[in-house]
């Protein structure tokens, strides 16, 4: 039990912890605001002119995924901190200011939209690492929120541009549908980086295995871009023969980084694809530019949903066979220590106490594992053996009868104490 050093970090939480998140919080909202200029300044590049619509609009996965990492009393400062990056990319395209106004408010909606609906129905809205996670991902973020915040989009730009409603409409709506599917799990998969990996070994296995897979990426891309600049014939029908060259590391990621490494893996095509489409080369110009852009950004929705799903299964059995195999190891385990107490003399129960406290420690990765015996007069919870791990000091002088009497009355009814952060621990 760990509870008198946790209660020596509750009783210290001052100003400098206070300080620290809120510059966490300023370094974060900055953050976002220079990664929400750079993602308008990518949207227009793809661009379709004379349309106002992108291909892609990254500023949405953008604040979506800010949305689904930060804590809900956060959310404004976040998209306050986007506005400035909104006005400076978007006043230089010579559009009215009502529009521009209008266009921020259609990409907050969107986002709140979405964290609401995947906050509402997801047990964790920053994963992606189940079959249901993924679902109601793509029903909140990727389907209803794209779709209830394109009217009021459509109703802007055919208002005050004159454009078809009912075009802008799909246009908006299948332009971002794509991009919260491939980018909100990928800018995630970034900001939370975890590649796993129980040892440093595994882990520098994977981040090589990881480099080796972004590598093979950049390479196809080069030479799928390389077919219709230089005029190049060495791939029939490139681009789009070429674009299955990205199945096989599409489907390595998904098999081996789950379904954030399938959505970065996604990127590369898509953006190839949305520079080729934007800037009217030939080999992508069998259908007219609108249709052909709809009919594209069709065709990687409808192979990216399974993707993530295929991804997310494989992940959550590979979970699970982990999840087993830590189980029958601590069982193993248990049953040693156990084992360990039966031929044992009085003299060597001591040793024999320490050495299993050290094992089971060391097992769970733990700082401390402390066994407590009641006192004498059955009063009060006095240390019997304890085992530290290297550089943890000794145990903190205090009283757990005095300080924390709920947890005496928790063992004395036989009741697991169990706490994660100081706060959550009852003093009554």
């Amino acid at each position: 039990m760990h509870a008198p050093r946790m209660v020596i970090q509750e009783a210290a939480p001052g100003l400098g912890s206070r300080r620290g998140s809120a510059q966490r919080v300023a370094a974060t909202a900055l953050l976002v605001s220079i990664a929400y200029y750079v993602g308008a300044n990518v949207g227009f590049i793809l661009r379709i002119p004379p349309s106002t619509l992108s291909v892609l609009w990254p500023p949405t996965a953008i604040l979506t995924a800010t949305l689904l990492l930060a804590p809900v009393p956060r959310w404004w400062i976040y998209l306050l901190a986007a506005f400035p990056a909104h006005l400076v990319a978007e006043l230089g395209v010579s559009w009215p200011i009502s529009l521009v106004l209008a266009l921020f408010g259609t990409i907050c909606c969107e986002a709140v939209v979405a964290a609401v609906c995947v906050r509402q129905f997801s047990d964790a809205p920053a994963r992606f690492d189940t079959l249901r996670r993924v679902g109601v991902f793509i029903a909140g973020a990727v389907l209803v929120a794209p779709f209830v915040s394109s009217f009021p989009a459509a109703a802007a730009v055919s208002g005050l541009l004159h454009q078809p409603y009912w075009l802008v409409w799909r246009t908006r709506f299948f332009s971002n549908t794509l991009t919260e599917l491939t980018l909100v799990p990928a800018i995630v998969t970034v900001v939370t980086w975890r590649l796993g990996g129980g040892g440093s070994t595994t882990a520098l296995r994977r981040y090589i295995e990881a480099a080796l897979l972004a590598l093979a990426t950049v390479i196809v891309s080069v030479v799928v871009m390389a077919e219709p600049v230089h005029g190049a014939s060495a791939i029939p029908g490139a681009p789009y023969t070429a674009l299955a060259l990205f199945v096989p590391f599409i489907l390595w990621a998904a098999v081996r980084f789950g379904p954030g490494g399938t959505s970065l893996m996604l990127v590369s095509p898509l953006l190839l694809v949305a520079i080729l489409i934007t800037h009217g080369h030939r080999s992508v110009a069998t259908l007219p530019q609108a249709e052909g852009v709809t009919a594209i950004q069709i065709l990687l929705s409808v192979a990216a949903v399974p993707l993530l799903c295929l991804a997310a299964v494989f992940d959550e059995r590979r979970r699970a066979n982990e999840a087993l195999t830590d189980r029958l190891r601590f069982e193993e385990l248990l049953v040693h220590l156990s084992s360990t107490f039966v031929h044992v003399s009085s003299h060597e129960v001591e040793a024999a106490f320490e050495n299993s406290m050290r094992q089971l420690g060391q097992f769970l990765g733990l700082d401390r594992v402390t066994l407590y015996r009641l006192s004498r007069d059955a009063e009060e919870f006095v240390v019997a053996y304890s085992w530290s791990g290297p550089g943890v000091g000794p145990i903190p002088a205090g009283s757990v009868s005095r300080d924390f009497p709920w947890v005496i009355s928790q063992i004395l009814r036989e009741q697991p104490v169990a706490f994660s952060r100081p706060e959550e621990l009852r003093k009554v």
